[in-house]
């Protein structure tokens, strides 16, 4: 639950305000759906089946992720997330089911319902149904904050500031030795950008967008230099390129320095 609140804080913030266009925020928002809250979606739909004691292996499909119930526990300090795609077995005709029909069938009262309304709150990507869905982003946060505990049986955690603050240390502690550790220039990029924005807007951000609406959101921060901004940009277009190799050291060496600061506004 923190770990949702957290990652949905930064599109929240900009949404209706002039700092980031519409176009941005929808991307911001459509990656968070696809990302962090279909992995929620996943976990909760997988505790369920655990709990209701419904053979879900038999059943339901998850795409990358199995339906093994012994998945680690949400990484505060996660980068990006595989796609999630819930879909189902054929039934023993050989038709074809429908993955939120069948999780009305198959889970007891309301428990199918609400497990199917918060699937419905995903982009259609998210499952293999024949509706075409956009997502919403309010409406996901809405719907799992209302339904945890009827699905789940737990309450959903509301994060206060201790709790944030806590999380956001653990968070930069994590991601600060996965960085030092690093030679993989995607992954120092990455961590470099969560690091920063973490530290002069307290802020988590993670997802396929990092390299995408995120940076380019960094770079009109004022708080950075400008040398900072070119050099993060110099290795995202090299990476798209696929000019970075882990004996370009200068650049690699300079953006990790940028992550591991611990006042990036000193840099001149």
């Amino acid at each position: 639950c923190y770990l949702i609140q957290m990652l949905a804080k930064l599109p929240q913030l900009l949404e209706g305000s002039e700092i980031a266009d519409e176009e941005s925020v929808g991307n911001l928002q459509r990656d968070f759906l696809l990302g962090c809250a279909s992995d929620f979606a996943r976990r909760l739909t997988i505790f369920a089946l655990y709990k209701h004691q419904v053979d879900g292996e038999e059943i339901f499909i998850f795409e990358p992720s199995s339906t093994s119930t012994n998945f680690p526990p949400p990484d505060v300090a996660v980068r990006t997330y595989p796609r999630t795609l819930l879909s189902c077995t054929p039934k023993e005709d050989g038709n074809k089911r429908q993955p939120l029909a069948t999780l009305r069938e198959v889970l007891p009262g309301s428990v199918g319902i609400e497990l199917a309304r918060l699937w419905k709150c995903l982009p259609g990507d998210c499952t293999d149904d024949p509706q075409v869905r956009p997502g919403s982003m309010d409406e996901f946060l809405r719907h799992a904050e209302e339904s945890c505990l009827i699905i789940g049986g737990l309450p959903y955690k509301k994060m206060n500031k201790k709790a944030e603050k806590k999380a956001m240390f653990e968070r930069r502690k994590r991601l600060t030795a996965f960085l030092e550790a690093s030679s993989e220039p995607m992954e120092i990029l990455q961590c470099t950008i969560m690091l920063v924005y973490q530290q002069i807007k307290n802020i988590a951000v993670a997802g396929d967008e990092l390299l995408g609406t995120v940076l380019d959101m960094l770079s009109n921060e004022k708080k950075i230099n400008v040398g900072i901004k070119q050099n993060l940009l110099q290795m995202r277009d090299q990476i798209i390129k696929e000019e970075v190799h882990v004996d370009n050291g200068l650049l690699l060496s300079v953006v990790k320095e940028y992550g591991l600061a611990r006042d990036i506004t000193s840099f001149e």
